[in-house]
């Protein structure tokens, strides 16, 4: 028998991760503004803004980044791991079932879950809405 895989951290925070970035303002524009402005700039100015795409360059050049830069970067990805551990406890079961086929990255179990919404137990469902708030 295959082994199990639960949702997995890391597969709720892959686009989670830039899509929550996104939400909170930080991709596309957004990150070409605040304290990782300068960096966007300059590491990711050929980045076609959109889809988390801006946020997903800064943290490939993450060494090259500037303190304030990487200081914004870990406080939103505190906040995300927070909010998301909630949905990956409150969805793990769900995911095993609904999305067990799903390849993990990119947000695509978390896509699934949604698509899955009606089908969800009420846990998720729930964590699923405060994560669209």
């Amino acid at each position: 028998m295959g082994k199990r895989r639960g949702i997995g951290r890391s597969s709720v925070l892959g686009l989670a991760l830039a899509a929550a970035l996104g939400a909170s303002g930080a991709s596309g524009q957004g990150m070409r503004a605040g304290p990782c402005r300068a960096d966007a700039d300059r590491l990711c100015k050929d980045v076609k803004p959109g889809g988390g795409a801006v946020a997903r360059c800064l943290k490939e050049h993450e060494p090259e980044l500037t303190p304030e830069c990487r200081e914004s970067f870990a406080e939103r990805a505190k906040a995300i791991r927070e909010r998301f551990g909630k949905i990956e406890e409150a969805c793990a079961a769900d995911a095993q079932k609904h999305c067990a086929g799903v390849a993990h990255g990119q947000g695509r179990v978390a896509q699934c879950l949604e698509a899955h919404e009606a089908d969800v137990s009420k846990p998720c469902q729930d964590a699923l809405a405060a994560r669209q708030r």
